[in-house]
């Protein structure tokens, strides 16, 4: 509720802003109004809505401010969604240059496991040769 009531306010406040012309993805049809009017209730609908007489000078849809809340809410997740895609893109392009560059991980591992036996078995053989060799016991 307090996002209608702040969404309310915010028309209100951008009355002027709203009325841009709204960018055309299709070619508008005849006598369509090319800009966005706010409409609050209790005032007098503006001019460039309507004549003198209250009548249409031009055609359009009118939503309702929850509705169009809503479109604006699914507009700014579609656009997360797209921000996420692509930041996964380029975290997925450096993992596969460090990849190119470094090698698998797992070799590395692999590599200081035989490393880390090695050096155990070497120390291994040298006390047990030290204490079971010519002098020892």
């Amino acid at each position: 509720m307090i996002r209608v009531l702040v969404l309310l306010l915010g028309f209100s406040w951008a009355g002027g802003a709203l009325a841009q012309p709204s960018p055309l993805v299709v070619p508008a049809p005849a006598r369509e109004c090319l800009q966005s009017f706010p409409i609050r209730p209790g005032e007098p609908l503006p001019g460039g809505l309507v004549d003198g007489q209250g009548v249409a000078m031009c055609g359009g849809v009118l939503i309702p401010t929850t509705r169009a809340a809503e479109l604006l809410q699914a507009d700014a997740r579609e656009r997360l969604h797209i921000a996420d895609i692509e930041l996964l893109k380029v975290q997925r392009q450096d993992l596969q240059d460090r990849l190119k560059t470094q090698g698998h991980p797992w070799v590395h591992r692999l590599i200081g496991g035989a490393v880390g036996v090695t050096i155990g078995l070497g120390v291994g053989l040298v006390v047990g040769a030290y204490y079971t060799g010519p002098g020892g016991s």
